[in-house]
């Protein structure tokens, strides 16, 4: 900083240091420490303007350079990374959907086998009352046939017992012919099915991983919580000022605070 302005300010300090303003001589001496510190602010901002506006200058300057570099870099980049997010977002959609695909087709052959044990198990009872409905029979037949010499009773016990015999053999042969047509039917249906299709690997991207970017968008400013608003100070500023006070702004109090300012110029301090 410029030697004489460094000077006057160590001297403006050293003057003002331990100064109470009392009575109106100190009222004079403050007044007059306020004047010439005001012609110190004049100095030193004339002496500082033209350093800020080279070094503004030359920020900008730098500023715009590297705006320009990276103009030349970034929309490559937010295009490809919007084609990256898009390829995988679509690819891990075709993935799930695959997966659930591969899970209702397992699901459905189980559904079918399950069917199909089922059938076999109802023919098996079926098969198993009858046998019991046999066995009774016959033991019945065969407590006639210890109490009787008579040949045409004896003749017709044997025929039961034939009969038994051909009934439990078509019995069987049903129980085969169910259980063999709900296993043809389980195949043949799962046959018809599409086939479970593959589940892709997931998309790989070496180097680069997705990370979350949640955003918003304002639909209802009006349905927007408290929490979430912020106040425009600014605006209230402009509005106190212009009206002077003559308003009413809820939540708001406005007052007075007047600051010296200087005779002519009514510059502030």
């Amino acid at each position: 900083m410029n030697t004489e302005l460094e000077r006057l300010t160590t001297d403006l300090a050293t003057r003002a240091a331990g100064l109470t303003v009392t009575d109106q001589a100190t009222a004079n001496q403050a007044t007059e420490l306020i004047l010439a510190g005001k012609d110190m602010i004049k100095k030193i901002k004339v002496f500082f303007t033209p350093l800020k506006d080279a070094a503004r200058t030359s920020w900008q300057g730098i500023v715009n350079t590297e705006k320009t570099e990276l103009e030349k870099i970034e929309p490559i980049m937010n295009t490809l990374s919007r084609g990256l997010s898009s390829w995988r977002a679509d690819e891990e959609r075709k993935r799930h959907e695959a997966e659930m695909r591969r899970t209702m087709a397992e699901e459905e052959r189980r559904r079918l086998e399950e069917e199909a044990l089922r059938k076999v198990k109802e023919a098996e009872e079926q098969a198993e009352g009858e046998r019991k409905r046999l066995e009774e029979e016959a033991e019945k037949l065969r407590q006639e046939a210890a109490k009787t010499d008579n040949e045409a009773a004896m003749k017709r016990i044997e025929e039961g017992r034939e009969r038994i015999r051909q009934e439990a053999e078509e019995n069987r042969r049903r129980v085969e012919e169910a259980t063999d047509k709900a296993i043809d039917e389980a195949a043949k249906a799962e046959a018809a099915m599409a086939p479970a299709p593959v589940v892709p690997d997931a998309p790989k991207t070496s180097g680069l991983s997705m990370q979350d970017h949640w955003c918003f968008e304002v639909v209802d400013p009006m349905a927007v919580p408290r929490e979430f608003l912020a106040i425009d100070e600014v605006k209230i500023g402009k509005v106190v000022r212009a009206i002077k006070g003559q308003i009413t702004i809820p939540g708001v109090r406005i007052f007075n605070l007047p600051i010296m300012a200087s005779i002519g110029n009514r510059t502030k301090i």
